[in-house]
């Protein structure tokens, strides 16, 4: 397996998502529609998600990625609605690898807007769980609006903190603690994951496969502001991160380097 390596100077804000910058962001306003109500639309919505893709989604990710999915059950044992967080370094698996760690609860992933901006896609990609971030003030009332609704239906929110796509990044980059404002605002559990690589035994010039390690859930403390609350949930996830990344046979396809910043640059903490 012969690695490439990919130069970045900002590891908060480099994205090298193969789409980056090449589809034009609609507006997410106060008129979007989160939820639909009616009973044709949420019946097609059950047809395409759980009828349609997540049986090939699981064989694709099996075929491609060999995937494994360990420690589920830490997971599975939470009764209600709960917040999935994880590292992102791939463009289409990322999209369904959390409905495979909530199932049968369904996941939905907060994304960049991009994702009801294509044409003919935007109509199918809210009904397999996207959930586009707002545009707008009016907007976030609705967006946050939506966001109760679904973890009152014992639904599965969805967050990649580090926000931008770096393919098969093998260690967990540094994040702000944005993010975080939705489980401590709710009173609801982090459940961390890590998508980790490991070396095939054959066809070795194949991409990685995929190992998918599930931490034990995070909980918010009630007993602190909303503000050290969510610092405390941003580091006590992210030290988990790490630590599942760790695993010795996490192996690195592409190396990531970072460029010697100009003089009088900042260099980002990692925590």
């Amino acid at each position: 397996m012969k690695k490439k390596t990919v130069f970045y100077s900002d590891p908060l804000n480099d994205d090298f998502a193969a789409t980056n910058g090449k589809i034009k962001k609609r507006e997410v306003d106060e008129h979007y529609r989160y939820r639909h109500k009616g009973i044709l639309y949420n019946l097609s919505e059950f047809a395409v998600y759980r009828c349609i893709a997540t049986p090939l989604v699981l064989i694709y990710l099996r075929l491609a990625f060999g995937i494994r999915i360990k420690n589920r059950r830490a997971a599975r044992k939470i009764k209600g609605g709960y917040f999935l967080y994880g590292n992102h370094t791939q463009n289409i698996a990322d999209a369904f690898i959390p409905s495979l760690i909530s199932f049968p609860k369904k996941s939905h992933i907060i994304t960049s807007q991009e994702t009801v901006s294509i044409p003919v896609v935007r109509f199918l990609t809210p009904m397999l769980g996207a959930v586009p971030l707002p545009t707008t003030v009016r907007g976030a009332v609705n967006f946050n609006s939506a966001i109760g609704d679904l973890l009152k239906r014992r639904r599965v929110i969805t967050v990649y903190p580090e926000a931008h796509i770096w393919p098969f990044c093998n260690f967990i980059r540094p994040f702000r603690d944005d993010s975080f404002t939705y489980p401590v605002k709710h009173r609801l559990p982090v459940v961390p994951f890590v998508v980790t690589y490991r070396e095939r035994r054959f066809l070795r010039f194949l991409y990685p496969l995929i190992t998918v390690r599930v931490c034990e859930p995070v909980y918010p403390d009630s007993t602190l502001s909303p503000r050290e609350a969510r610092k405390k949930l941003r580091d006590g996830v992210y030290g988990e991160m790490c630590s599942a990344a760790d695993a010795s046979d996490n192996v690195g396809y592409i190396e990531y380097r970072q460029t010697e910043p100009e003089a009088g640059e900042d260099v980002p903490a990692e925590a």
